[in-house]
């Protein structure tokens, strides 16, 4: 079965806001550790490095952990470096990258003394710690903004805009967010993932969300998946439809930001609640 977006709401009849929020949370979630990250010095003799991890820091700064092992691939000079985070969908019946932030950036390195003395004055998690202690590089990038690149599109976002609202997050002790794995269970179950009930609901009216794109996909697809949940962040539900012709996301918006697992229960609670009788009994 495909779908007729025409028949159904667009991202037009969302309030604007909502899409500010969503690419703002989207975007501090990857720069605060979610996804993999990739960096590549391209000023003269090109070189690339996979960090095992990454943190945002109260200072404005994204930090990276770079293992020994990879700064090999790296050239003398490394100042200048373009950065790209990718995040798949948490949902083992769907190979999508979700969400990706890209932007440029200046790097400071670190090695040794340099970076023990780094983390001392901020906090990064013990991963990156770890990383360090086992003869491993800082790289602290600073950055303007950033491109946020996610099922509405492509977004720029200052990163004082990002920063403001992280100290926010930080100071009501939600720095890690909801855990998403967690977050995707609970949606799986909450009786949102039928296709007839969610379609039938957004047609209807009484579910708010928007249909945002649709893409052929028969050659890769032999057989309909269904609704899956690929996203879940403080403003909504990322979902797909997978049938055996196309793929199309579609976002079902909170009525107030999430940010704890109790919260998100309410909200798919009341989700649950606009659906058809009809359409969930089918």
């Amino acid at each position: 079965m495909s779908i007729n977006e025409t028949c159904f709401p667009q991202r037009a009849d969302i309030d604007a806001r909502v899409w500010s929020a969503k690419a703002r949370s989207t975007a501090l979630r990857l720069l605060m550790g979610a996804g993999r990250a990739h960096l590549v010095a391209y000023r003269g003799k090109n070189g690339c490095c996979t960090p095992v991890a990454h943190t945002f820091a109260r200072t404005g700064e994204v930090v990276f952990a770079i293992p020994s092992a990879e700064l090999a691939f790296l050239p003398a000079d490394r100042r200048e470096v373009r950065v790209s985070i990718e995040k798949e969908a948490p949902h083992a019946g769907v190979c999508v990258v979700a969400a990706a932030l890209h932007f440029l950036g200046q790097a400071q390195w670190y090695e040794g003394e340099e970076a023990q003395a780094y983390l001392e004055a901020e906090e990064c998690g013990s991963f990156i710690e770890a990383v360090i202690a086992g003869g491993g590089a800082l790289a602290i990038v600073e950055t303007s903004r950033v491109l946020i690149h996610d099922s509405l599109g492509v977004t720029p976002i200052a990163l004082g805009e990002l920063t403001c609202e992280f100290m926010e997050v930080v100071e009501k002790s939600q720095a890690s967010g909801l855990d998403e794995y967690a977050a995707v269970d609970m949606a799986n179950e909450a009786g949102l993932l039928s296709s007839a009930v969610v379609l039938d609901a957004l047609m209807l009216g009484t579910l708010q969300g928007a249909v945002l794109a649709s893409q052929d996909v028969s050659t890769l697809v032999e057989e309909e998946i269904g609704m899956v949940c690929v996203d879940v962040d403080s403003t909504g539900l990322t979902l797909m439809y997978v049938s055996d012709m196309e793929a199309s996301t579609i976002f079902l918006p909170f009525t107030r930001p999430v940010r704890s697992l109790m919260a998100l229960q309410a909200e798919l609670g009341m989700m649950c609640g606009r659906l058809p009788v009809l359409g969930f009994s089918s």
